[in-house]
């Protein structure tokens, strides 16, 4: 993965996962929250098998929060739109936030 110094949020994930796909709507709420002050992305690993195991992503849906080129947190299993938001909240990278 390429070194990105800024704020984001990452779901691994696999179309075949189940759990995968009942979080998502609650990812894509949660991206509209925060409406272009954190980035929101995705990494399908049916797509890239060989990326779950670089970022040491044991089971999934994963969920990793990246600032300046690290990973600073992460969590594993479904979450709802409000379990993110209060992760992401009541993280180190909420400071560095805009305005939502």
């Amino acid at each position: 993965m390429a070194k990105d110094e800024g704020s984001f949020l990452l779901d691994v994930w696999a179309p075949w996962c189940g759990p995968c796909r009942m979080m998502a709507p609650a990812y894509m709420e949660t991206a509209k929250h925060y409406g272009g002050a954190l980035r929101f992305l995705k990494l399908n690993t049916e797509a890239f098998p060989n990326a779950g195991p670089a970022l040491n992503v044991r089971g999934i849906p994963a969920l990793l929060m990246f600032q300046s080129g690290s990973i600073v947190d992460q969590r594993a299993g479904v979450m709802t739109s409000q379990m993110m938001t209060e992760w992401i909240d009541n993280s180190n990278i909420a400071a560095s936030l805009t305005e939502i």
